[in-house]
């Protein structure tokens, strides 16, 4: 079995994670070393400095092929095994920095969520990434869809830098009160 890292329609709850259907999820995972674009309906990954969230997938050989048929590979995408923070390997696809030229990127790299610095867990089904605030409060990081972050939409939601053990860092939301 190999380890897929997927950050698009390919995460639980999006439009083609029925492609992955049967495949263990082992986690969330991020990526270095890419950066992620909105194209409108999807996604691209491309090289470049930056971290990507996204989700791994264990896979077989028969599923790496079924995923570059989905992902045009190699034609729209590549796929490459690219090292994940945590130091481990994992198939990705990745596009080229010209089919991206002029089109935004993904706000807080993360397709379909967004990491939320809160100062304890709520009910959630991922565990919890356990971080310190760029300000010194400790707390954890949960990646929320769009519905759950309704709970906060009455008032702004600013930003604020969080660091992991190892020092990897990353920018999340930081609602004041849940």
């Amino acid at each position: 079995m190999d380890r897929v890292f997927v950050y698009g329609t390919l995460k639980r709850g999006q439009g083609n994670h029925h492609w992955l259907r049967g495949a263990p999820f082992l986690g969330r995972g991020r990526l270095i070393g890419a950066r992620l674009h909105d194209l409108g309906p999807y996604p691209m990954a491309v090289a470049g400095d930056g971290l990507i969230h996204g989700e791994l997938f264990a896979v077989d050989e028969w599923g790496l092929r079924h995923l570059d048929v989905l992902e045009d590979a190699p034609v729209l995408y590549q796929r490459q095994r690219l090292r994940l923070v945590d130091g481990s390997l994992a198939w990705t696809y990745l596009g080229d920095g010209s089919q991206v030229e002029g089109q935004p990127l993904v706000p807080f790299a993360d397709w379909g969520s967004t990491p939320v610095f809160l100062p304890q867990p709520i009910e959630h089904p991922d565990p919890p990434l356990v971080v310190a605030a760029a300000d010194g409060r400790r707390g954890v990081v949960l990646h929320l869809a769009p519905q759950v972050l309704l709970r906060w939409n009455h008032q702004p939601l600013p930003s604020v830098s969080v660091s992991v053990p190892g020092g990897e860092t990353f920018l999340t939301l930081c609602p004041t009160a849940p």
